[in-house]
């Protein structure tokens, strides 16, 4: 009976930490994506210590998952849908699944 609750501790341990590999990997992969197409030019994302390398005035994005689901994210970046009347000023350029993790990993940012 002892070891076969040691398995079963051992295996839910080994499926957390798991879990939080996969997690900071999607945070990592966010990230990368964010840099890589030059998001960086105009926003900052004070939460990620991301300042912006241009001299844009856009919103800084630390707190833009409390506004908006990585859904709405995804249509905003690809000139689908508006804010405040406007468009994003640059349709997003990467994959499918590029824009999906990207948007995730905004909207994972709430506070």
């Amino acid at each position: 009976m002892k070891s076969r609750n040691l398995v079963i501790a051992a295996l839910f341990s080994v499926s957390v930490l798991a879990s939080a590999t996969v997690a900071q990997s999607k945070d990592a992969d966010g990230k990368k994506i964010f840099e890589a197409n030059k998001c960086t030019m105009c926003h900052s994302l004070k939460a990620e210590n991301i300042q912006p390398t241009g001299k844009s005035k856009a919103p800084d994005l630390s707190t833009v998952g409390a506004t908006q689901k990585p859904e709405w994210i995804q249509k905003f970046l690809t000139k689908q849908e508006k804010l405040e009347g406007k468009q994003h000023p640059i349709a997003f350029k990467g994959s499918d699944a590029e824009l999906k993790t990207l948007a995730n990993w905004l909207a994972s940012h709430k506070k």
